[in-house]
């Protein structure tokens, strides 16, 4: 009743509805529409009897017509069937809720959200109660307050209330939806309230109330899980599907697509939207593609909901493909930008949107709702977190945030960020000479974007170690000019590097390279390494960083050779010395023996920050290797090596490689197959075609990419290193070696088809006889790439941890 007429009369209109089930006081509103209305008092106080009539719905009737928000500024009804409120209602009853939870249900949702249904037919049908009352702050007058048993409502009404009013002690459970809940809400709930258990259920209008089921909290089994959405209900199948809607590995994010009987039928009067949101599946479409009786059983419907299947089989939701934006050609993930955003200990809610205030000028605003920050502060925590083009350029604080008469936050009523208040960003600033536009220009082509500002960082769009040494070589071949080391940790943006070669113009500039002993490839390499990382530099040349610069110094540092990102997700308490491995120097590309240079150089580095004491090493993949080979060294100078930790690094044994080449045959047959059997017999026949076409025109190509991943590849380096790997010829080492290995190895990104484990044939992982000392051995089921990732990076750190303990 509270919505705008126009859409009270579109609604009716649409839907062609025949009565209106009314109120007097509401009849007025809708005068002119020509439809019979009977009003509930008229009703109550008529003394006809009317004839019982009888109704012969079936399961694929229509149940109720619901609408919802709509792009073009109409809302959009979604016609949901009877079978799809019986399964939600069957699961409510006996998964979700313990009968005594349903004597007493809160109905406080409007009818005009499809949670009611839930308020109302659950507790009736199982014999109990539905508290009626106009909303969740009413319910605290309701004379059956301290009954209530089971509230369902949104994250945003929940922390408004629990901040002025104490949850009835009868409550069993907290149903919330409608919203993504964060870990903040989620341990304020946990700490500060006493209910038993809080439900997470998710799904749109268009699957019938909810369609996944999590339970975030039960303190009578002492669980506690962090936001996640669950597990699909009975007769639900969901999807995560990658942009060619082809099922994504576990942890990688994409499009949520939903089947099963909960599916609506559609769009009321709009079959083209229908048709676009409600896709055929392509992964059961045959079976029903000669019985149109079940057409909406062979759909999917295509979510615009971005999430992914987690390794314990739960579903991690992250926001909504329309919230992916594009400011200055950089995508963005405004739900990341939240996620990141609400773990700041003092923020209660927020919400991240694009503005456009002004013609042409798209800019990210935070509306916060906190207690005791600032600006500077939430700014600096992002920093800490995300890049620099996704850090909103302000921030506006709220009360609370506004909320629709569904219980959602209402983005129109947002206010405008106060234009007066300096919000302490980096403005964008265009180039305004032609040294600033060369350096632009190398810039976008370097980090694949639109434009840069000259003010912006390289590192924070998105550079990293490689790029940065084409970064030093572009500007060298443009302006004949090598960057200084006096301002080498200085070099991030367009503006500093344009002062410095206009000070080379006037005469100005001196060139310090011998002042440590550093030719240009040292110097190089040195750039690279920094990378727009931060910590205490040590050694001669800096090549040294130490990510806990905070530790005490007497603890002996772990180093880690490899970058400063996954040495952070070790979480390991002691210092942690971060040293390069990898494509150290342009000059060492070629090297006859480039694991033993790059060795020979960073044992020179380490022993000019510690020249006494043990030594504790390890690498990840290729920067095994390299630590491998500095423990040699070390231990020939006579040094110490406690332990060594090598990740995934597999040994030179012949009889492991050949092994290994015919699983990936194997593995990559048995992904074809696996495919293949997706698809219809004409589609087969393409998809052969097409593979052999590209095996025989690119087949380096298609290795490349079939084995990158999500993550950044360069060509160059991936085969300099593979061949630095073969001719690499390493020496019996004696001394603690602790090896990991990653048992469940991934064939091509499909989560569902895994190589062979070879581990139990090769338990030294090819290295054979080559360890003269004490092997540790440890396997974790997850693929190569995961085990740089969490949870299982975080299970590398605590392995290292305690086989350390144990020397």
């Amino acid at each position: 009743p509270r919505y705008p007429q126009e859409r009270l009369v579109y609604m009716l209109s649409d839907s062609k509805t025949p009565i209106l089930l009314t109120q007097q006081k509401l009849v007025n509103f809708l005068l002119q529409q020509q439809i019979h209305t009977v009003c509930i008092e008229d009703a109550l106080m008529s003394s006809e009897k009317e004839n019982i009539i009888s109704i012969n719905a079936t399961s694929q009737d229509l149940a109720y017509v619901i609408y919802t928000s709509g792009s073009t500024g109409k809302p959009k009804g979604v016609k949901v069937r009877h079978q799809g409120l019986v399964n939600v209602m069957f699961d409510r009853i006996t998964n979700i809720s313990e009968p005594e939870t349903l004597k007493f249900v809160a109905l406080t949702a409007s009818l005009s959200f499809d949670g009611s249904a839930s308020q109302i037919f659950a507790p009736l049908l199982s014999g109990g109660t539905s508290v009626i009352v106009e909303n969740l702050f009413a319910l605290r007058t309701c004379p059956q307050f301290q009954q209530i048993t089971s509230i369902g409502t949104n994250p945003s009404i929940i922390e408004r209330f629990i901040l002025d009013f104490p949850l009835p002690e009868s409550l069993l459970t907290l149903i919330l939806g409608g919203e993504p809940i964060n870990k903040s809400l989620l341990e304020k709930l946990t700490n500060h309230t006493n209910v038993p258990k809080i439900i997470n259920v998710y799904g749109p209008t268009e699957v019938t109330v909810y369609c996944t089921v999590a339970v975030l909290l039960d303190r009578a089994k002492n669980k506690v899980e962090k936001p996640n959405i669950g597990r699909p209900l009975a007769n639900t199948s969901i999807y995560i599907l990658d942009s060619e809607q082809q099922p994504l590995p576990v942890g990688v994010a994409g499009e949520v697509y939903i089947g099963g009987v909960g599916l609506a039928q559609g769009y009321l009067n709009q079959p083209q939207l229908t048709s676009e949101k409600f896709i055929v599946n392509p992964f059961c479409a045959e079976l029903f593609a000669s019985n149109s009786s079940h057409i909406y059983s062979s759909r999917l419907y295509k979510s615009g909901d971005i999430a992914r299947y987690r390794h314990d089989g739960n579903i991690e939701y992250i926001g909504r493909i329309d919230n992916q934006v594009k400011i200055r050609g950089f995508r963005i993930e405004i739900g990341e930008i939240e996620t990141v955003l609400s773990q700041h200990p003092k923020v209660r809610t927020t919400v991240v949107t694009v503005r456009e205030d002004n013609p042409s000028d798209k800019r990210l605003v935070a509306y916060v709702v906190a207690q005791g920050t600032t600006v500077i502060e939430l700014k600096t925590f992002l920093q800490d977190r995300l890049p620099s083009y996704m850090i909103p350029s302000a921030f506006v604080f709220l009360e609370a945030m506004p909320i629709t008469p569904n219980g959602k936050i209402d983005y129109r009523s947002l206010p405008a960020p106060d234009t007066t208040i300096v919000q302490l960003g980096t403005e964008f600033v265009l180039p305004s000479n032609p040294t600033e536009e060369l350096l632009a220009k190398i810039w976008t082509n370097i980090l694949r974007v639109e434009r840069v500002g000259i003010h912006d960082n390289f590192f924070a769009l998105g550079g990293h170690s490689l790029l940065s040494v084409r970064l030093v070589a572009e500007i060298e071949k443009a302006f004949n000019f090598q960057i200084p080391l006096s301002s080498l940790f200085k070099i991030s943006t367009i503006a500093e590097i344009a002062e410095l070669i206009s000070e080379q113009t006037q005469g100005t500039n001196s060139n310090e390279d011998s002042s440590l002993g550093l030719n240009l490839d040292d110097y190089r390499a040195l750039l690279s390494h920094s990378a727009g990382k931060t910590g205490l530099r040590l050694g001669k040349r800096g090549l040294i960083i130490n990510t806990l610069a905070d530790s005490p110094t007497t603890t002996k540092p772990f180093v880690w050779i490899g970058e400063v990102r996954t040495s952070k997700k070790l979480k390991l308490t002691r210092p942690v010395y971060v040293m390069p491995g990898a494509s150290l120097s342009a000059s060492m590309n070629f090297h006859e023996d480039y694991i033993a240079a790059i060795a020979t150089l960073l044992v020179d580095e380490l022993l000019s920050a510690q020249p006494e004491g043990s030594y504790s090493l390890g690498g990840w993949c290729y920067n095994g290797l390299v630590a491998l080979e500095i423990a040699q060294q070390l231990q020939n100078m006579g040094k110490r090596v406690d332990l060594v930790t090598l990740i995934d690094t597999s040994g030179k044994s012949k009889v492991l490689r050949f092994a290994r080449r015919v699983n990936s045959y194997v593995g990559t047959l048995r992904f074809h197959l696996f495919r293949l059997s997706k698809l219809s017999l004409k589609d087969k026949w393409h998809y052969i075609r097409e593979r052999f076409k590209r095996s025989q025109s690119a087949p380096d190509k298609l290795k490349s990419e079939t084995n990158r991943g999500e993550y950044e590849f360069d060509q160059e380096a991936f085969d300099v290193l593979g061949k630095a790997s073969r001719d690499y010829v390493p020496k019996p080492y004696r001394g603690n070696i602790l090896l990991i290995i990653g048992s469940e190895q991934v064939v091509h990104g499909q989560k569902d088809i895994k190589h062979f484990d070879l581990s139990w044939l090769f338990p030294y992982f090819g290295w054979g006889n080559l360890f003269k000392g004490k092997v540790h051995l440890a396997k974790i089921k997850c693929d190569h790439l995961e085990l740089m990732e969490e949870p299982y990076c975080q299970e590398v750190g605590q392995t290292i941890q305690r086989i350390e303990d144990l020397i």
